[in-house]
């Protein structure tokens, strides 16, 4: 071992990791690959409409949900 190389524990067996909604973290919830078309096309909404192209998503998401008589979506 070198001199000032930091210690680091391992963390103890059998304790597992608490749910990601009680350690308060996010998850990713979708990752999408679209065409260079699709890509310029959403550049473009995002531009004109100076919407974050993941809030689109998500108004587009609960709007669908609506339409298809589903519940909203949870608050973020």
């Amino acid at each position: 071992m070198s001199l000032g190389a930091p210690l680091v524990g391992r963390p103890k067996r059998g304790t597992p990791e608490p749910p990601p909604e009680e350690r308060g973290e996010r998850e990713s919830v979708i990752h999408m690959k679209g065409s260079p078309e699709y890509v310029d096309w959403l550049d473009l909404a995002h531009k004109r409409t100076h919407i974050p192209k993941v809030q689109i998503f998500r108004l587009a998401v609960a709007d669908w949900a609506k339409k298809n008589g589903l519940p909203a979506p949870p608050e973020i």
